[in-house]
C-alpha cells in the first residue's frame, strides 16, 4: 500500500486526509456519535476521536434552531403548570 490507499475504484489517495475526510464530512456532519465514529476508526479511547471535532458554522446553526421556541414553550408550559398548581391550592374539595 505505501503512501496511499488503492481500492476497486483504482483511486489512490493518502490515508490520514481520508480518514479525517470521512470522519469530518461522512460521519460526524450527517449525525453520526462521537462514540460510532470512534468504533469506526477502530480507536480504543474516545479522546483520539476527538481531533476530528471541529465547529462547522453550518452545523452549528443547524443544531441550534428551534432552541429558543422550544425555550418559549418550555416557559410557557411551566408557566401553565404553575397557574394549575395555585388554582389547586385554593380550591376545596368537596
Amino acid at each position: 500500500m505505501g503512501n496511499g490507499i488503492k481500492r476497486n475504484s483504482g483511486i489512490v489517495c493518502a490515508k490520514y486526509p481520508a480518514r479525517h475526510t470521512f470522519a469530518t464530512t461522512v460521519c460526524l456532519k450527517n449525525g453520526v456519535p462521537l462514540e460510532t465514529l470512534q468504533k469506526l476508526l477502530g480507536h480504543a479511547d474516545i479522546r483520539s476521536a476527538k481531533v476530528y471535532i471541529e465547529v462547522d458554522e453550518e452545523k452549528l446553526e443547524e443544531d441550534t434552531s428551534g432552541v429558543l421556541e422550544k425555550l418559549e414553550k418550555r416557559k410557557l408550559y411551566m408557566s401553565v403548570k404553575e397557574t394549575i398548581e395555585e388554582m389547586a391550592k385554593v380550591i376545596v374539595p368537596i
